[in-house]
């Protein structure tokens, strides 16, 4: 006998639209959405054996399922509108699903994101799904779900590509999807370095490798230059990190015309 259905109790929520491009919103609750792009796989850090196969993506707002004191709160969930929205997503029987539930560092517990997971993925398969993969966005800061998974700059991105421009070395991306807007935190770039770090110089990216990223990015047309996000390998070594932050990074970014950056290592 399934288990999950004892945590969950469904509850009267309503679609909303949501740009286009989210198959269903639940306000205040959940958003899924259909998993089209390499840019969105990409966010996703699958697996290599994974990529293919990802079909769709749930947010799911974790602040009402855990109280202040740590105790479940079974009815916060909608889980026949979520498994009725889930339904929706095409190819899903030998597909995955990936969820993450956006947690305060306040409510997050051990035991309770285990029957999130457990639960989670037995809903997952009840909707159609071969599996699920489960994961915690747990923050520090005052989580505002509205603000974080519903806001969207990308209104109208029902049909982008978010096509890279790029080589074997760097590949950059145009955030373009309401998605990817979500997994860069509100990002318009993202650029993923694939080639070597240099070793002949103090650098860490190469000065080709920096002239190919500037070059790229001149060739996509941004509605905003605002953030970029750049996916990379760690940087070992500690002076050349600092000196990666302090300088190198900092020259890049204005080259490309961004007003800010961050960097995520793999």
């Amino acid at each position: 006998m399934r288990q999950f259905s004892c945590f969950w109790v469904a509850m009267t929520c309503y679609a909303v639209a949501f740009a286009g491009e989210a198959l269903f919103v639940a306000p205040g609750s959940f958003v899924v959405f259909p998993v089209s792009t390499d840019l969105q796989r990409l966010n996703l850090q699958a697996a290599p054996a994974e990529v293919a196969k990802v079909r769709a993506f749930v947010a799911i707002n974790g602040d009402p399922l855990v109280d202040n004191e740590g105790k479940i709160n079974a009815n916060a969930l909608p889980v026949n509108q979520l498994r009725a929205a889930l339904g929706k997503v095409g190819n899903r029987e030998d597909g995955l699903v990936y969820i993450t539930v956006f947690l305060d560092a306040k409510k997050a517990d051990r035991r309770a994101n285990q029957l999130f997971q457990s639960a989670l993925v037995e809903l997952a398969k009840t909707a159609g799904f071969a599996s699920a993969k489960v994961l915690f966005n747990v923050t520090n800061d005052e989580f505002d779900w509205a603000k974080r998974v519903l806001t969207t700059e990308k209104p109208g991105a029902k049909e982008a590509k978010e096509l890279a421009v790029g080589n074997e070395n760097v590949q950059v991306y145009p955030v373009q999807t309401e998605l990817s807007e979500l997994l860069t935190d509100h990002a318009d770039c993202l650029v993923d370095i694939q080639a070597k770090y240099a070793e002949a110089t103090p650098e860490v990216l190469s000065s080709e490798l920096r002239e190919q990223i500037v070059d790229y990015t001149s060739k996509i047309k941004f509605a905003r230059k605002g953030r970029v996000v750049f996916f990379m390998d760690s940087i070992r070594d500690e002076k050349r990190l600092r000196a990666f932050f302090d300088t190198e990074l900092k020259e890049l970014v204005k080259k490309m015309g961004f007003e800010k950056s961050s960097v995520r290592f793999r």
